[in-house]
């Protein structure tokens, strides 16, 4: 699976579980707070419905998650904002209110922290400070006439505490953010050079260094394998006559044709030079040059670009318990060497 369906089936599952979870948390609120406020009554119904809904195309058309996090985070953060200046102005018990408005702060947090899980963090940053100051200019609004005939002062300073908190909480969750990213960016960078330090930069195959470190692997684990050691007939005539781009043009499709040929779990790269290498899972001698010469006849069944003919010679050589790494190397170079000297384009071991 790749990354990126893996991270959409990832957000599908969480959300979804958010979804139910927070649908619960609402129908339980409505259930035994409708009728303290007309808000509650007829706006949680539409809000848990809104939810559900949400959480069904989630679950249903994952591909719309994108638009779904955009439209998620405004309807929360619409409603909160909406809950708290219908109390402001509306309710009856001031007291009561201020205690649902500080609930409906808190439950912003939560938007907040939705806002820097969906987007990245220069977006989430700039959306969850707008919805903080419109939160704020709103108590400012409604609370700033009743103080200018003497009351609400109190629950306008409270306002102006909630709101450098929660002012402080979002630059946190900024920062945490972009540690976060500057973490994920270096862990990729360390991958990259990881791979790039095992890779030919020509062929695009593993080079000596990856498939040393593949035979010493097998030889640890102490099970047969096979060995074959390749070199591409008449390469260096070949680049003295057509030139170095040709050359490299030859060992990059014989690579190729070699990588296609392939079983699932062998293993080829360059091994330098004109020479190929195959760590394979083969354990008999009679497989290992079975396998070999399908490789041969791969490599030398049509010409390249349709006008250069190619053959490589190849020396096979079966692991054996208690042999070193060295050994085995040697034996298929010693099989390399004898179909050099024998013709080339064949196969020894």
């Amino acid at each position: 699976m790749r990354p990126e369906s893996l991270s959409r089936s990832l957000k599908r599952k969480f959300y979804v579980f958010g979804v139910l979870l927070g649908a619960l948390t609402m129908l339980i609120t409505w259930a035994f707070k409708a009728g303290q406020s007309p808000f509650i009554l007829y706006g949680y119904p539409v809000l848990i419905a809104a939810t559900l809904a949400v959480g069904w195309l989630a679950w249903t058309r994952s591909h719309l998650i994108a638009r779904l996090e955009g439209g998620l985070f405004f309807a929360i953060s619409g409603f909160f904002l909406g809950k708290i200046g219908f109390l402001l102005l509306f309710s009856q018990d001031r007291q009561q209110a201020w205690v649902e408005v500080q609930a409906g702060y808190w439950a912003l947090l939560f938007a907040y922290l939705f806002a820097f899980l969906a987007f990245s963090a220069p977006k989430a940053l700039w959306l969850s400070l707008t919805v903080n100051a419109a939160a704020f200019a709103i108590n400012l609004a409604i609370l700033l006439p009743s103080v200018a005939r003497g009351g609400a002062a109190d629950e306008l300073i409270e306002a102006g505490r909630f709101g450098v908190r929660t002012f402080t909480l979002i630059l946190l969750l900024y920062l945490l953010a972009q540690y976060k990213a500057a973490l994920s960016d270096e862990r990729r960078r360390g991958v990259e050079l990881f791979a790039e330090a095992r890779t030919d930069p020509l062929t695009d195959l593993p080079n000596r260094r990856a498939l040393e470190e593949r035979l010493r692997e097998r030889v640890a684990q102490g099970q047969p394998f096979t060995v074959l050691m390749i070199d591409v007939d008449h390469f260096k005539g070949f680049n003295d006559r057509h030139g170095h781009a040709a050359g490299d043009a030859i060992l990059r499709h014989v690579g190729q044709r070699l990588r296609r040929a392939l079983r699932e779990g062998d293993l080829v790269g360059r091994w330098g030079g004109e020479e190929f290498a195959v760590v394979s899972g083969e354990g008999s001698l009679g497989q290992a040059k079975l396998l070999a010469e399908c490789l041969r006849q791969h490599v030398s069944e049509r010409p390249i670009d349709g006008q250069y003919a190619v053959t490589a010679s190849f020396g096979v050589a079966v692991y054996e318990p208690r042999e070193s790494l060295e050994e085995l190397l040697e034996r298929a170079d010693t099989g390399l060497y004898q179909a050099k000297r024998g013709g080339r384009n064949m196969v020894v071991g």
